[in-house]
Protein backbone atom coordinates (compact mmCIF):
# COMPACT_ATOMS: atom_id res chain seq x y z
CA UNK A 1 0.00 0.00 0.00
CA UNK A 2 3.02 2.28 0.41
CA UNK A 3 3.68 1.83 -3.31
CA UNK A 4 0.06 2.76 -4.07
CA UNK A 5 0.46 5.93 -2.02
CA UNK A 6 3.58 6.86 -4.00
CA UNK A 7 1.86 6.24 -7.35
CA UNK A 8 -1.06 8.50 -6.37
CA UNK A 9 1.24 11.08 -4.79
CA UNK A 10 -0.62 10.83 -1.48
CA UNK A 11 0.75 12.36 1.71
CA UNK A 12 0.86 9.74 4.48
CA UNK A 13 0.03 11.44 7.79
CA UNK A 14 0.27 8.34 9.99
CA UNK A 15 0.48 4.57 9.71
CA UNK A 16 -1.90 2.82 12.09
CA UNK A 17 -1.96 -0.89 12.79
CA UNK A 18 -4.36 -2.81 15.04
CA UNK A 19 -4.14 -6.43 16.12
CA UNK A 20 -7.73 -6.62 17.43
CA UNK A 21 -10.46 -8.15 15.32
CA UNK A 22 -12.55 -5.81 13.19
CA UNK A 23 -15.58 -7.85 14.25
CA UNK A 24 -15.65 -6.02 17.60
CA UNK A 25 -16.50 -2.40 18.34
CA UNK A 26 -14.52 -0.09 20.61
CA UNK A 27 -11.16 -0.66 18.94
CA UNK A 28 -8.76 2.04 20.20
CA UNK A 29 -6.71 2.36 16.99
CA UNK A 30 -9.83 2.57 14.82
CA UNK A 31 -11.21 5.28 17.12
CA UNK A 32 -7.88 7.13 16.96
CA UNK A 33 -8.05 7.10 13.14
CA UNK A 34 -11.61 8.46 13.17
CA UNK A 35 -10.66 11.23 15.61
CA UNK A 36 -7.70 12.25 13.43
CA UNK A 37 -10.00 12.60 10.43
CA UNK A 38 -12.62 14.56 12.38
CA UNK A 39 -9.91 16.93 13.63
CA UNK A 40 -8.91 17.57 10.01
CA UNK A 41 -5.48 15.94 10.34
CA UNK A 42 -6.28 13.56 7.48
CA UNK A 43 -8.99 13.28 4.83
CA UNK A 44 -8.48 9.80 3.40
CA UNK A 45 -7.71 6.18 4.24
CA UNK A 46 -5.45 3.66 2.52
CA UNK A 47 -6.20 0.06 3.48
CA UNK A 48 -5.77 -3.34 1.89
CA UNK A 49 -9.48 -4.21 2.04
CA UNK A 50 -12.58 -2.66 3.57
CA UNK A 51 -12.62 -5.66 5.90
CA UNK A 52 -9.43 -4.27 7.48
CA UNK A 53 -11.43 -1.21 8.51
CA UNK A 54 -14.46 -3.00 9.90
CA UNK A 55 -16.33 -6.28 10.03
CA UNK A 56 -19.07 -4.99 12.31
CA UNK A 57 -22.11 -2.87 11.29
CA UNK A 58 -21.44 -0.07 13.81
CA UNK A 59 -17.98 0.87 12.57
CA UNK A 60 -18.96 0.21 8.96
CA UNK A 61 -21.86 2.65 9.29
CA UNK A 62 -19.51 5.26 10.78
CA UNK A 63 -17.10 4.95 7.82
CA UNK A 64 -19.90 5.15 5.25
CA UNK A 65 -21.45 8.15 6.98
CA UNK A 66 -18.14 10.01 7.12
CA UNK A 67 -17.54 9.27 3.44
CA UNK A 68 -20.97 10.56 2.40
CA UNK A 69 -20.50 13.71 4.50
CA UNK A 70 -17.10 14.19 2.81
CA UNK A 71 -15.31 14.04 6.15
CA UNK A 72 -13.47 11.22 4.40
CA UNK A 73 -12.75 12.30 0.83
CA UNK A 74 -11.09 9.15 -0.45
CA UNK A 75 -10.67 5.51 0.57
CA UNK A 76 -8.13 3.49 -1.41
CA UNK A 77 -8.07 -0.30 -1.21
CA UNK A 78 -5.93 -2.76 -3.13
CA UNK A 79 -8.52 -3.12 -5.88
CA UNK A 80 -10.56 0.09 -6.07
CA UNK A 81 -11.20 3.70 -5.04
CA UNK A 82 -14.11 4.91 -2.92
CA UNK A 83 -15.31 8.54 -3.17
CA UNK A 84 -18.21 10.47 -1.57
CA UNK A 85 -20.15 10.53 -4.85
CA UNK A 86 -19.92 6.74 -5.35
CA UNK A 87 -22.94 4.47 -5.01
CA UNK A 88 -22.89 3.60 -1.33
CA UNK A 89 -24.93 0.42 -1.94
CA UNK A 90 -21.78 -1.35 -3.17
CA UNK A 91 -19.97 -0.38 0.02
CA UNK A 92 -22.94 -1.67 2.05
CA UNK A 93 -22.68 -4.98 0.20
CA UNK A 94 -18.94 -5.35 0.73
CA UNK A 95 -19.07 -4.43 4.40
CA UNK A 96 -22.09 -6.72 4.83
CA UNK A 97 -20.30 -9.66 3.23
CA UNK A 98 -17.30 -9.25 5.54
CA UNK A 99 -19.56 -8.95 8.58
CA UNK A 100 -21.54 -12.07 7.68
CA UNK A 101 -18.34 -14.01 7.00
CA UNK A 102 -17.07 -13.14 10.48
CA UNK A 103 -20.39 -14.13 12.05
CA UNK A 104 -20.46 -17.45 10.20
CA UNK A 105 -16.85 -18.12 11.15
CA UNK A 106 -17.58 -17.40 14.82
CA UNK A 107 -20.63 -19.69 14.78
CA UNK A 108 -18.70 -22.49 13.12
CA UNK A 109 -15.82 -22.11 15.57
CA UNK A 110 -18.08 -22.28 18.62
CA UNK A 111 -19.97 -25.23 17.23
CA UNK A 112 -16.72 -27.04 16.50
CA UNK A 113 -15.37 -26.43 20.01
CA UNK A 114 -18.62 -27.61 21.62
CA UNK A 115 -18.63 -30.74 19.47
CA UNK A 116 -15.01 -31.44 20.38
CA UNK A 117 -15.85 -31.12 24.09
CA UNK A 118 -18.85 -33.44 23.70
CA UNK A 119 -16.50 -36.04 22.17
CA UNK A 120 -14.42 -35.90 25.34
CA UNK A 121 -11.53 -33.73 24.20
CA UNK A 122 -10.63 -30.49 25.98
CA UNK A 123 -11.05 -27.87 23.22
CA UNK A 124 -8.85 -25.07 24.56
CA UNK A 125 -5.52 -24.46 22.86
CA UNK A 126 -3.73 -24.64 26.22
CA UNK A 127 -4.18 -27.92 28.10
CA UNK A 128 -3.16 -28.44 31.76
CA UNK A 129 0.51 -29.07 32.42
CA UNK A 130 1.42 -32.71 31.92
CA UNK A 131 -0.60 -33.01 28.73
CA UNK A 132 -0.28 -31.79 25.15
CA UNK A 133 -2.29 -31.76 21.94
CA UNK A 134 -1.22 -34.53 19.56
CA UNK A 135 0.92 -32.90 16.84
CA UNK A 136 0.14 -35.62 14.30
CA UNK A 137 -3.55 -36.11 14.94
CA UNK A 138 -5.78 -37.37 12.15
CA UNK A 139 -9.56 -37.62 12.20
CA UNK A 140 -10.62 -40.08 14.88
CA UNK A 141 -7.21 -40.23 16.57
CA UNK A 142 -6.41 -39.43 20.19
CA UNK A 143 -6.34 -35.64 20.41
CA UNK A 144 -4.71 -35.08 23.83
CA UNK A 145 -1.68 -37.14 24.79
CA UNK A 146 0.65 -37.36 27.78
CA UNK A 147 3.54 -34.90 27.77
CA UNK A 148 6.48 -37.29 28.21
CA UNK A 149 8.60 -34.56 29.84
CA UNK A 150 6.04 -33.61 32.48
CA UNK A 151 3.32 -36.26 32.88
CA UNK A 152 5.18 -38.59 35.26
CA UNK A 153 6.44 -35.76 37.48
CA UNK A 154 2.98 -34.16 37.75
CA UNK A 155 1.40 -37.54 38.47
CA UNK A 156 3.98 -38.25 41.20
CA UNK A 157 3.32 -34.85 42.82
CA UNK A 158 -0.48 -35.10 42.69
CA UNK A 159 -0.49 -38.63 44.12
CA UNK A 160 2.01 -37.69 46.83
CA UNK A 161 -0.29 -34.90 48.03
CA UNK A 162 -3.44 -37.05 47.78
CA UNK A 163 -1.84 -39.86 49.80
CA UNK A 164 -0.53 -37.49 52.47
CA UNK A 165 3.10 -38.46 51.86
CA UNK A 166 3.98 -34.87 51.02
CA UNK A 167 2.40 -31.56 51.84
CA UNK A 168 1.40 -29.46 48.81
CA UNK A 169 4.45 -27.17 49.06
CA UNK A 170 6.77 -30.12 49.75
CA UNK A 171 5.53 -31.81 46.58
CA UNK A 172 5.96 -28.55 44.68
CA UNK A 173 9.59 -28.16 45.80
CA UNK A 174 10.28 -31.83 45.10
CA UNK A 175 9.17 -31.78 41.46
CA UNK A 176 10.92 -28.44 40.90
CA UNK A 177 14.13 -30.05 42.15
CA UNK A 178 13.53 -32.95 39.76
CA UNK A 179 13.35 -30.53 36.85
CA UNK A 180 9.64 -29.95 36.24
CA UNK A 181 9.26 -26.89 34.00
CA UNK A 182 6.32 -24.98 32.65
CA UNK A 183 5.33 -25.52 29.02
CA UNK A 184 7.41 -22.47 28.07
CA UNK A 185 10.48 -23.88 29.77
CA UNK A 186 10.42 -21.63 32.84
CA UNK A 187 10.06 -22.55 36.49
CA UNK A 188 6.63 -23.77 37.54
CA UNK A 189 4.92 -21.04 39.57
CA UNK A 190 3.11 -21.60 42.87
CA UNK A 191 -0.12 -20.29 41.40
CA UNK A 192 0.09 -22.78 38.51
CA UNK A 193 0.78 -25.60 40.97
CA UNK A 194 -2.18 -24.79 43.21
CA UNK A 195 -4.36 -24.38 40.13
CA UNK A 196 -3.36 -27.91 39.11
CA UNK A 197 -4.28 -29.26 42.55
CA UNK A 198 -7.86 -28.03 42.08
CA UNK A 199 -8.26 -28.90 38.39
CA UNK A 200 -10.75 -31.72 37.76
CA UNK A 201 -9.07 -32.39 34.41
CA UNK A 202 -6.44 -34.46 36.24
CA UNK A 203 -8.97 -37.10 37.24
CA UNK A 204 -10.76 -37.07 33.89
CA UNK A 205 -13.49 -34.37 33.86
CA UNK A 206 -13.64 -30.82 32.57
CA UNK A 207 -16.19 -28.02 32.30
CA UNK A 208 -16.86 -26.45 28.92
CA UNK A 209 -17.79 -23.74 28.15
CA UNK A 210 -16.30 -22.12 31.25
CA UNK A 211 -18.86 -21.34 33.98
CA UNK A 212 -21.58 -23.12 32.00
CA UNK A 213 -22.04 -25.97 34.49
CA UNK A 214 -21.68 -28.46 31.61
CA UNK A 215 -19.30 -31.25 32.65
CA UNK A 216 -17.68 -33.54 30.09
CA UNK A 217 -16.01 -36.90 30.67
CA UNK A 218 -12.57 -36.59 29.13
CA UNK A 219 -10.95 -39.27 26.98
CA UNK A 220 -7.43 -38.29 28.04
CA UNK A 221 -5.44 -40.43 30.49
CA UNK A 222 -6.22 -39.38 34.09
CA UNK A 223 -3.28 -38.87 36.47
CA UNK A 224 -5.25 -39.57 39.63
CA UNK A 225 -8.60 -41.00 40.67
CA UNK A 226 -11.62 -38.92 41.65
CA UNK A 227 -11.25 -40.16 45.23
CA UNK A 228 -7.64 -38.96 45.31
CA UNK A 229 -8.70 -35.60 43.92
CA UNK A 230 -11.42 -35.20 46.56
CA UNK A 231 -8.98 -36.09 49.33
CA UNK A 232 -6.60 -33.41 48.02
CA UNK A 233 -9.40 -30.85 48.26
CA UNK A 234 -9.92 -31.79 51.90
CA UNK A 235 -6.19 -31.36 52.55
CA UNK A 236 -6.41 -27.91 50.96
CA UNK A 237 -9.33 -27.03 53.23
CA UNK A 238 -11.86 -27.13 50.41
CA UNK A 239 -15.21 -28.90 50.73
CA UNK A 240 -14.52 -31.89 48.55
CA UNK A 241 -14.73 -31.76 44.80
CA UNK A 242 -15.31 -28.24 43.43
CA UNK A 243 -18.52 -28.29 41.46
CA UNK A 244 -20.31 -25.74 39.33
CA UNK A 245 -22.36 -23.31 41.37
CA UNK A 246 -25.91 -24.44 41.94
CA UNK A 247 -28.90 -22.14 41.73
CA UNK A 248 -30.57 -21.16 44.97
CA UNK A 249 -34.26 -21.61 44.29
CA UNK A 250 -36.10 -19.14 46.48
CA UNK A 251 -39.60 -20.63 46.29
CA UNK A 252 -39.05 -24.37 46.55
CA UNK A 253 -40.69 -25.95 49.57
CA UNK A 254 -43.01 -22.97 50.13
CA UNK A 255 -45.83 -23.41 47.64
CA UNK A 256 -48.29 -26.19 46.83
CA UNK A 257 -50.16 -26.73 43.58
CA UNK A 258 -53.77 -25.51 43.89
CA UNK A 259 -55.02 -28.32 41.65
CA UNK A 260 -53.44 -31.48 43.08
CA UNK A 261 -51.68 -30.31 46.25
CA UNK A 262 -48.20 -31.43 45.17
CA UNK A 263 -45.14 -29.26 45.80
CA UNK A 264 -44.09 -26.58 43.34
CA UNK A 265 -40.49 -27.26 42.30
CA UNK A 266 -37.85 -25.38 40.32
CA UNK A 267 -36.82 -26.75 36.94
CA UNK A 268 -33.64 -25.11 35.55
CA UNK A 269 -33.05 -25.35 31.82
CA UNK A 270 -29.99 -24.61 29.68
CA UNK A 271 -30.25 -23.89 25.98
CA UNK A 272 -27.23 -23.95 23.68
CA UNK A 273 -27.91 -22.16 20.41
CA UNK A 274 -26.32 -23.10 17.11
CA UNK A 275 -24.13 -19.99 17.33
CA UNK A 276 -22.67 -21.28 20.60
CA UNK A 277 -24.48 -18.85 22.92
CA UNK A 278 -25.69 -20.37 26.17
CA UNK A 279 -28.89 -19.26 27.92
CA UNK A 280 -30.07 -20.33 31.37
CA UNK A 281 -33.74 -20.37 32.39
CA UNK A 282 -35.61 -21.27 35.57
CA UNK A 283 -39.17 -22.58 35.47
CA UNK A 284 -41.47 -23.39 38.39
CA UNK A 285 -43.91 -26.26 37.96
CA UNK A 286 -45.96 -28.83 39.80
CA UNK A 287 -43.95 -31.93 40.73
CA UNK A 288 -46.99 -34.08 39.68
CA UNK A 289 -46.05 -36.78 42.18
CA UNK A 290 -49.70 -37.77 42.56
CA UNK A 291 -50.29 -38.22 38.86
CA UNK A 292 -51.36 -36.02 36.00
CA UNK A 293 -51.88 -32.31 36.64
CA UNK A 294 -53.00 -29.79 34.05
CA UNK A 295 -51.02 -26.86 35.50
CA UNK A 296 -48.27 -25.63 33.16
CA UNK A 297 -44.76 -24.53 34.07
CA UNK A 298 -44.11 -20.80 34.47
CA UNK A 299 -40.85 -19.01 33.69
CA UNK A 300 -39.50 -17.31 36.82
CA UNK A 301 -40.48 -13.77 35.72
CA UNK A 302 -44.11 -14.82 35.24
CA UNK A 303 -44.01 -16.78 38.48
CA UNK A 304 -42.61 -13.86 40.49
CA UNK A 305 -45.23 -11.54 39.03
CA UNK A 306 -47.96 -13.82 40.38
CA UNK A 307 -46.23 -13.89 43.79
CA UNK A 308 -45.88 -10.09 43.75
CA UNK A 309 -49.54 -9.62 42.82
CA UNK A 310 -50.57 -11.92 45.65
CA UNK A 311 -48.38 -10.21 48.26
CA UNK A 312 -49.61 -6.76 47.21
CA UNK A 313 -53.14 -7.76 48.27
CA UNK A 314 -52.07 -8.70 51.80
CA UNK A 315 -52.34 -6.11 54.60
CA UNK A 316 -51.37 -6.38 58.26
CA UNK A 317 -53.41 -4.99 61.19
CA UNK A 318 -51.76 -1.98 62.83
CA UNK A 319 -51.66 -3.70 66.21
CA UNK A 320 -49.82 -6.70 64.80
CA UNK A 321 -47.41 -4.41 62.96
CA UNK A 322 -46.51 -2.54 66.16
CA UNK A 323 -46.14 -5.78 68.11
CA UNK A 324 -43.81 -7.25 65.46
CA UNK A 325 -41.62 -4.13 65.42
CA UNK A 326 -41.30 -4.21 69.20
CA UNK A 327 -40.37 -7.89 69.13
CA UNK A 328 -37.68 -7.24 66.56
CA UNK A 329 -36.26 -4.45 68.69
CA UNK A 330 -36.21 -6.73 71.74
CA UNK A 331 -34.30 -9.37 69.76
CA UNK A 332 -31.60 -6.82 68.97
CA UNK A 333 -31.12 -5.78 72.62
Amino acid sequence: MSEVAKELNLNIVNVLSESGSGFHTGRPVFNEMVEMILRGEADGIITWKLSRLSRNPDDAGKIMGMLQREEIRHIRTSDRHWFPEDNVVMMYVEFGMHNQYSRDLSVDLRRGLNQKASRGWFPNASVPIGYMHSPFKQLGDVEIINDKDRFDLMQFALKAVASGKLLPMEAFEEVKARGLKSRRGGNLSKSAWYSALTNTFYYGEFEYPKNSGIIHKGKHTPMISEAEFNHTQEILGRKGKPRPKKHFFSYTGLIKCSECGCSIIADPKTKIQQNGNIHHYIYYRCSKKRGNCSQKALEIKQFEKQVSDLLSRITLPQDFHEWAINELKNDQM
